[in-house]
C-alpha cells in the first residue's frame, strides 16, 4: 500500500511578474490548483515544505493539498 503525502498551501491574491518575484524572494513557491469544475485557485506555499515532502513522495506519488485562507 502506497503512502499518503499532504501538503498545507495557502491561498494567494495577486498575478504578475513583480508580485511572483516578491513572492519569491520572500521564500514562497506560487502554483495554480486546477479543480473539476474548472475553477483555478492560487496558492502559495512555503519552499522547504515543498521541498520536503517532494523529496519523499518523488515524482510519481500523488499528494494531497489542504488548502487554507491566505495569509
Amino acid at each position: 500500500m502506497a503512502e499518503q503525502y499532504s501538503l498545507r498551501v495557502e491561498k494567494r491574491t495577486g498575478t504578475g511578474k513583480n508580485v511572483m518575484s516578491r513572492l519569491r524572494h520572500s521564500g514562497y513557491v506560487p502554483g495554480v490548483y486546477y479543480t473539476k469544475n474548472g475553477e483555478n485557485i492560487q496558492v502559495q506555499v512555503i519552499y522547504g515544505e515543498l521541498e520536503k515532502v517532494f523529496a519523499r513522495a518523488h515524482k510519481s506519488n500523488i499528494v494531497d493539498l489542504a488548502i487554507q485562507d491566505g495569509p
